[in-house]
């Protein structure tokens, strides 16, 4: 009972922790994913910042590299046409802030003011193509220069016009290409980006699923789970009230040995009264006699130790009432251990036996009691004393003879010779069939303690095998007057009292004690 008591309860909690552990694992997953979304979308404005801190300056600075080089190349070409309007001096610094930000592009910074920061371009072919533009941008500033010293001289025909007209072509293209470059990369970060922004709706719609199923997949479990705790408690009380109503005395105690629980049978038993609190949190083991835990070499802590054991243990103690009075409780001390095999209390069901104890002895005693009177009995069957006439007594042996039933022969025989004052004593052992070394040693003894108390002691029924077994042991029986059957002992008998039995006479004429032997006419 208290086996299924534990394994409810145990059911019960265990119940109540899995529904705990599913509650933390759905919040933990729900804050992973939104950690993780907040994270992606981080990310996603980081890189949408990057790219335009990056890219956007980057190709801004390559706008302003071929506006100035158009409107170098435009002046040029007015100043070349005779309009002296236009400064020399505006087209050098024109084309040097050109320089200016092709080294930025390379390198990095802030070219003029408010201008954008740029950021130094870090792809291998981009920059290989910004060279190009730097290279390209140092030629056409030379063939500047000489184009715009020639003056009108230069006429399209001329050679510093062709050269001039090489560089810009030769410019114009490679910041053509540079700004491709700009716009390739631009956009697969930007693909990128895009593909990010996906990754992070996908993200938003799967956790949002994710979490409806969650949530319903968790409500439907606490539903079983409620379901199943509500069957549990009451299985559970069921089994309080079994505990309850059980005549045994039942307790719980920590692992230290303090009763935390106890049945009324417990209070009962040990003669409290039900919730008293002299019982909670006392030692298990100080019910039990001081005495009788210690004459069994153990202490309190001790026994706590064994009911922590593996196997427990089962016994017989001798426990303490409140008013000192005592009883024998049979004992039985568990380890209470959960689901993951880890000891969590102490049990113990306590039986009173003390009527049965006594019940027993007293049944025992009875017992030895009808043994002794049987075994009386038996003797005096075994070894009987049978008066055949005065001064004669017969006792015949029947069976084996042990020392314990010679000392008994001799006792019984010796009880006779006084009882009956028997002058002549004899022993017929026709009924014992073995006879070795300890047996003709039994009945020595025999003979001679009934010689010292006067009587004289005949063996009569020796059969052939027990006078074949005395002569291959060797044994001497020279000095005991031995005789074939009982009949010949009885003469024999007669005859060592000077009594002799007539042929035709009665025994009670046929024997004559006075006359020695001579004939005499019996009476009546």
């Amino acid at each position: 009972m208290s086996t299924r008591v534990q394994g409810t309860a145990l059911e019960m909690v265990t119940i109540a922790q899995k529904s705990r552990q599913r509650v933390v694992r759905l919040y933990a997953v729900i804050a992973a994913v939104g950690a993780a979304i907040l994270f992606v979308v981080v990310l996603s404005f980081e890189t949408g910042i990057r790219l335009n801190t990056k890219y956007a300056s980057q190709i801004e600075a390559t706008f302003r590299i071929k506006e100035a080089v158009l409107s170098a190349h435009l002046w040029l070409e007015e100043l070349a046409s005779g309009d002296t309007y236009i400064d020399i001096k505006e087209i050098r610094t024109g084309l040097d802030r050109a320089s200016a930000l092709t080294t930025a592009l390379l390198e990095g910074g802030a070219v003029g003011a408010p201008g954008r920061a740029i950021v130094a371009v870090d792809d291998r072919d981009a920059r290989r193509k910004v060279e190009d533009v730097q290279k390209a941008l140092t030629e056409f500033k030379d063939a500047s220069e000489q184009r715009y010293a020639a003056g009108e001289e230069a006429g399209a025909d001329s050679e510093v016009d062709d050269v001039y007209d090489q560089a810009a072509k030769d410019l114009s293209t490679r910041l053509d290409l540079l700004m491709w470059e700009f716009e390739q990369i631009s956009a697969q970060e930007l693909d990128s980006l895009y593909l990010l922004r996906l990754v992070v709706i996908g993200a938003v719609v799967a956790v949002f699923g994710a979490g409806a199923w969650m949530l319903h997949s968790y409500e439907q479990r606490s539903r079983e789970d409620l379901e199943s705790i509500q069957e549990h408690e009451q299985q559970l009380t069921v089994f309080r009230a079994l505990i309850e109503t059980a005549g045994d005395a039942i307790c719980l105690a920590d692992l230290s040995g303090n009763v935390v629980y106890a049945n009324p049978a417990f209070y009962r038993m040990h003669g409290y009264k039900s919730g008293d609190v002299a019982v909670l949190d006392r030692q298990i083991a100080s019910f039990i006699d001081p005495e009788d835990y210690r004459s069994k070499g153990l202490s309190q802590e001790q026994i706590v130790a064994k009911a922590t054991s593996p196997d427990g243990f089962m016994g017989e103690w001798r426990h303490v009432r409140r008013d000192k009075s005592t009883f024998i409780g049979q004992d039985n001390a568990f380890t209470i251990r959960d689901e993951n095999n880890q000891a969590i209390a102490l049990g113990e069901i306590v039986r009173d036996v003390t009527i049965q104890k006594q019940t027993e002895i007293d049944r025992q005693r009875l017992q030895q009691e009808t043994i002794e009177a049987q075994r009386e009995a038996i003797l005096e069957l075994s070894s009987p004393i049978i008066p055949l006439m005065e001064g004669i007594i017969v006792m015949p042996l029947i069976g084996d003879i042990d020392t314990s039933r010679a000392r008994d022969i001799t006792r019984a025989l010796l009880d006779g010779i006084g009882q009956y004052r028997a002058k002549v004593v004899i022993l017929d052992i026709t009924g014992v069939q073995v006879v070795d070394t300890g047996v003709a040693n039994h009945l020595n003894k025999t003979v001679q303690a009934a010689r010292l108390k006067g009587a004289q002691t005949i063996l009569t029924g020796i059969s052939d095998a027990v006078a074949e077994t005395i002569v291959d042991l060797g044994i001497d029986w020279s000095k005991l007057a031995t005789l074939r059957n009982l009949q010949a002992g009885l003469l024999a008998a007669l005859r060592s009292l000077g009594m002799r039995i007539e042929s035709g006479k009665t025994p009670t004429g046929a024997i004559d004690k006075n006359n020695k032997g001579k004939d005499r006419p019996a009476e009546g």
